[in-house]
């Protein structure tokens, strides 16, 4: 039975930079560490450079076509056969056909080149069921959290990763203790104060910070941020006009009197 080369290479240690790094990002199970540069800036210049060269062939074509409307029809037989077209541009001294079919050739590589970096642009790198994070502007090294505690494996550095399940439990809480604040708090804060202007000041506080909270931590759409937001609006209000707060009960006390 053969050894896997990655479980074989646990115990090894890697002199720091790219060695290291590599190890470290192979160690990763939840692959939250693979984590590289698109390099924007370079591949739109590099397909800037294609369209312009696209662009001085198309330029050429045209001209060919050009002088080919006038040819004489014996001439014209090769841009209605390829075969014809191939052979007569092979042929000893038949310059003009030649170019022809150089261009043709030229066009059909450079357009191939031109469309795959397009799609190799637009689909970015999926592999299988790993869909690599592709950062703009962030240096490699960026993504390595130097931690005290213990290793994973064996390197020159203090390096660790943080589990991609402890991320979702430590957001999940974070998620928990918002909520909290945004419902119970302002409840809360709305009963203990008195002043009719400053309970609906903080009306309009919390409402603000809910919208906030749902538009940045959620994907709700702009129509469901709304109605989220009416919704809550109207939770508070209705709590504030319900006298169900210390102020709502001095107001219920002065109408009965």
């Amino acid at each position: 039975m053969s050894e896997d080369p990655e479980s074989a290479s646990a115990g090894m240690r890697y002199a720091r930079g790219y060695p290291s790094l590599a190890a470290f990002i192979a160690s990763d199970c939840d692959h939250s560490t693979s984590i590289y540069r698109r390099f924007d800036r370079l591949s739109a210049r590099n397909l800037l450079y294609l369209q312009s060269e696209l662009a001085e062939l198309e330029a050429k074509q045209d001209t060919f076509d050009n002088e080919d409307h006038r040819a004489s029809t014996h001439d014209k037989q090769s841009l209605r056969d390829w075969r014809k077209f191939r052979e007569r541009a092979k042929s000893p001294g038949n310059l003009k056909e030649r170019q022809r079919l150089d261009l043709a050739l030229e066009i059909r590589q450079k357009l191939h080149e031109y469309r795959e970096a397009i799609v190799l642009e637009s689909t970015y790198f999926h592999l299988k069921d790993l869909l690599l994070a592709l950062l703009r502007h962030i240096d490699t090294y960026s993504i390595i959290y130097k931690l005290t505690g213990p290793q994973t494996y064996k390197t020159s550095g203090e390096l660790a990763y943080i589990s991609e399940r402890k991320l979702r439990v430590a957001a999940a809480i974070i998620n928990v203790i918002l909520v909290a604040a945004i419902l119970f708090g302002a409840i809360y804060n709305l009963y203990c104060v008195k002043d009719e202007r400053k309970r609906l000041g903080l009306v309009a506080v919390y409402t603000t910070a809910f919208a906030a909270c749902v538009g940045l931590i959620t994907k709700a759409k702009s129509s469901d941020l709304f109605a989220a937001c009416a919704a809550y609006a109207a939770v508070l209000v209705v709590f504030v006009s319900g006298g169900l707060g210390n102020g709502g009960r001095s107001s219920s006390t002065n109408n009965l009197g």
